[in-house]
């Protein structure tokens, strides 16, 4: 939270704030340098497994899905993007991660790189490029709502049906369990128990609705708040959110506390 503005509230006020930030974001020198050493990047490739020999080329198309922290992982970056798309046993119909499954239908590299050069294709990563610039900068302002931001977009794409589609996605698992106050000890248990609990929390028939969407997100959001200031307690951020919805920020629903 920055300043009185409290994540909840920057998150219910993002039609606004957003594009303010993304007019900003995208006159960033260094994300412009990126967006211009892809497009030339990809279009010098003369076959996909070139792509992997350039790590910074790599680094910033992992970048553009949320996934730079796997980098490392090129074994399983390799299989999914090679994947067979229509065999229901290739590892990419595997994933549970949204992110992998998306970078692997925008990239295509199991087609060769037809798919990949594309001018439509370079437009499409530029804009998540930029879209991923614009969540780190709304996230150094409000931490957390980089993963809100994540969650609701999967949610809505009707990426969320179970409990293993969360604790796949270390963003949406980390949402999910600060929404509901549990520890991150549950994580050390075997994944079927992990599953139980998870499942027990939720109503996964209900991830279609925005309105549920939401209140999991202003708990996490809340539990954030509380977090990031050091509060024990509801009190202090419940006068915050009221203060906010006098000065005309935003309509906090309360009940999100409860």
């Amino acid at each position: 939270m920055v300043g009185s503005l409290s994540s909840v509230a920057l998150y219910n006020s993002l039609d606004v704030i957003r594009p303010k930030r993304e007019e900003v974001v995208t006159k960033d020198a260094r994300l412009q340098a990126d967006i211009e050493y892809w497009k030339e990047g990809i279009q010098k490739l003369e076959e996909p497994e070139d792509l992997f020999k350039d790590y910074r080329l790599l680094e910033i198309t992992l970048s553009a899905y949320g996934l730079e922290t796997e980098i490392n992982k090129i074994g399983l970056i390799k299989g999914v993007l090679f994947s067979d798309d229509d065999d229901i046993n290739s590892l990419v119909n595997k994933m549970n991660d949204p992110r992998y499954r998306e970078m692997h239908a925008d990239l295509r590299l199991d087609l060769g790189l037809t798919i990949t050069q594309l001018n439509s294709t370079t437009d499409k990563l530029e804009q998540k490029m930029i879209d991923v610039a614009v969540d780190v900068a709304l996230d150094e302002e409000s931490p957390g709502i980089r993963r809100a931001i994540h969650f609701k977009k999967v949610a809505s794409e009707g990426d969320i049906n179970g409990p293993f589609d969360l604790l796949a996605d270390p963003n949406l698992r980390d949402v999910v369990l600060a929404a509901r106050n549990l520890p991150q000890e549950i994580l050390q248990g075997d994944i079927d128990t992990q599953g139980r609990t998870i499942e027990k929390m939720f109503d996964f028939e209900k991830f279609d609705d925005e309105a549920y969407v939401d209140r999991i997100i202003h708990q996490y959001l809340v539990q954030m708040d509380l977090q990031n200031a050091g509060v024990q307690g509801t009190a202090s951020l419940a006068s915050t959110l009221l203060s906010n919805s006098s000065n005309g920020i935003s309509t906090i629903d309360l009940s999100v506390l409860i």
